[in-house]
């Protein structure tokens, strides 16, 4: 069947819900970028690592005693439950990812960029499972898989705490300013990659499509399965291309998949179908070594620091952005989240062919 485009603006609870989700964790992401870099360099990986397994875990202590429809209604506590969680969400895998860059040879940060990735969403669509499986489960329920993942960690983490931590010296270097601009620009691309996904497009298929649980939509999505099954692949295809070329191939690939909304006057499903594979074929192309990248661009600083927030702010930045414009309804949903996106891409392939801050690319 085909769908109206007008049914692409976002009703009033659809609407509601991005503006919650929008200002929860947009200065929380800011500051925990900021807070637990800072926290990474005075004390080291594995210390830090520990209080955000332990944080999480009390935050889902926490969560599991709050009604979830509070949220939507306004809950102080409950919203700063979940901005703690925003807190320390993007840092426990972000500051991971330097820490292995760190420790491997050159050539294969693409390849461990890649698998942050793959790491990060099996995660999400494992919790989305346990939703899946257990659809009677309440809001406390739901919780038992962050208590549950934090504690192991925790636990792992003090076992492996006797192990000598590798170290470096830290030798900070100017960084260019188009080099730091850039790295904000990649992080941008990840949070209006994603947000546009997860919020823009799940909630429209929700609404739209009339699905019960749109959580259930994570584990079934053309757009994740495309996305995880394409992120070792693209490291590969970006190792051996090379940024410039990989961001316009990429480039070219998204608007074709944006292309395909603007083209046809009633959007037939497989259409959106089609849409959403393309997309996800092509947004991988820079997710999945956006991590290298930004090492490359930002490593003259030798901390966890410069990469964790400025990480956390272009994500927080563009992800907020793309939820913000997409409550507006004076534009279709979909199409506002996606050309963000696309116009990121774009300044970011500007800067690289004409700046080249990749000096040492390859």
């Amino acid at each position: 069947p085909s769908i109206s485009k007008s049914l692409f603006i976002l009703n009033n609870e659809g609407a509601k819900l991005l503006e919650v989700s929008n200002k929860v964790p947009f200065l929380s992401r800011i500051l925990g970028g900021y807070f637990l870099g800072k926290i990474a360099d005075r004390y080291g990986f594995i210390k830090t690592m520990k209080i955000i397994c332990l944080a999480y875990f009390l935050a889902s202590i926490l969560i599991a005693f709050f009604d979830k429809l509070d949220f939507l209604q306004g809950s102080i506590l409950l919203c700063f439950v979940h901005s703690i969680h925003s807190f320390f969400r993007l840092g426990s895998f972000i500051i991971p990812a330097i820490y292995i860059f760190r420790h491997c040879k050159i050539s294969e940060i693409y390849k461990y960029s890649a698998f942050v990735w793959v790491v990060a969403i099996a995660g999400l669509a494992i919790t989305n499972l346990y939703v899946v499986i257990f659809i009677n489960a309440q809001h406390i329920d739901w919780c038992v898989v962050y208590i549950a993942t934090s504690a192991i960690s925790l636990f792992i983490y003090n076992y492996i705490a006797t192990l000598p931590e590798l170290r470096e010296d830290k030798v900070p270097k100017t960084i260019p300013c188009q080099a730091t601009f850039l790295a904000f620009l990649f992080a941008g691309i990840c949070g209006a990659g994603l947000t546009y996904q997860f919020y823009v497009v799940e909630t429209y298929i929700n609404d739209v499509l009339i699905l019960e649980t749109a959580g259930q939509y994570v584990i079934y999505s053309p757009f994740w399965i495309t996305l995880f099954l394409m992120f070792i692949p693209a490291s590969q295809i970006i190792k051996n291309l090379g940024a410039i070329n990989a961001i316009f191939i990429s480039l070219i690939g998204i608007l074709f998949s944006v292309g395909l909304l603007y083209i046809f006057p009633l959007l037939n499903y497989h259409v959106f179908l089609a849409h959403q594979i393309i997309f996800a074929i092509f947004l991988s192309l820079l997710l999945s070594p956006s991590f290298a990248l930004l090492y490359q661009l930002l490593k003259g600083y030798n901390s966890y620091f410069c990469m964790n927030f400025i990480f956390h702010l272009g994500f927080a930045c563009f992800a907020g952005l793309t939820i913000y414009i997409s409550t507006l309804n004076f534009l279709p949903a979909p199409f506002l989240g996606s050309s963000i996106t696309v116009l990121l891409m774009s300044a970011c392939f500007l800067i690289i062919y004409y700046r080249n801050p990749f000096a040492v690319e390859k």
